[in-house]
């Protein structure tokens, strides 16, 4: 395991590890558990972060008993204890939300805790940068915006954000509160409730990266695990 990275300017953050999805590309499987170079995804995602934020909390709708044992070995291994225990380590999309996806687990996610500033990302991105929350903490603060997140040739990784509490909860009340044909029509609704139009109404700034590297990868398929972690392994 990697030496863990030093908190600094980002003592008052908490973090969202995103694991509640279908995972359509992998047959259904739990996407998190499934294993990359020998681990399962979402270890490497949570020994990346965890040495970086107070918290670590999973939106999972599945298999929440396997995420908490490695939430637990982790700390266990460390010797590290989270700072803030105000979270659940795992919790499912609230039945009554009218969200889905990604946005579910936000919603369900800012019911509880009172940090600052929240770093969100998905179980699917096992290379991001073990210094990724000072990096968009550090291009929030010098851009004076309310999220940050990295952008490359290639789009924009919604799904390693670093956002303010306050404008992620003022966002998703307007973002609920539209009211337009969407009401009737569920395809159209699901579209109006997606991330990127969540975080159009935010003052965001877009940290620019490198395209070629494998850091901010999300992994979709077996297709690009097999290719990543060659990548890795050269």
């Amino acid at each position: 395991m990697s030496k863990p990275a030093i908190k600094s300017a980002t003592q008052s953050t908490s973090a969202l590890i995103l694991a509640g999805g279908q995972s359509q590309r992998f047959n259904y499987n739990d996407k998190g558990l499934i294993h990359f170079l020998n681990r399962p995804m979402i270890a490497h995602v949570f020994e990346r972060i965890a040495p970086q934020v107070t918290s670590i909390s999973i939106s999972c709708n599945r298999n929440s008993v396997q995420y908490q044992s490695i939430y637990k070995d982790y700390y266990q291994k460390t010797g590290i204890q989270p700072t803030s225990t105000a979270v659940p380590i795992c919790f499912k999309d609230q039945s009554e939300s009218p969200l889905q996806g990604p946005l579910a687990g936000i919603a369900s996610y800012l019911e509880y805790g009172d940090s600052d500033t929240i770093f969100i990302c998905s179980c699917d991105m096992p290379l991001i940068p073990f210094d990724i929350v000072q990096q968009l903490f550090d291009a929030m603060n010098e851009s004076a915006t309310d999220a940050s997140y990295p952008v490359d040739e290639n789009g924009q990784h919604h799904l390693a954000l670093l956002i303010k509490r306050s404008a992620a909860v003022d966002a998703l009340q307007q973002l609920m509160t539209t009211v337009d044909t969407e009401t009737h029509n569920p395809e159209r609704k699901t579209k109006t409730h997606s991330i990127k139009n969540w975080l159009n109404q935010i003052n965001s700034h877009k940290m620019l990266i490198n395209s070629h590297a494998t850091a901010f990868a999300d992994i979709n398929s077996v297709t690009d695990m097999a290719l990543i972690e060659q990548k890795t392994e050269q």
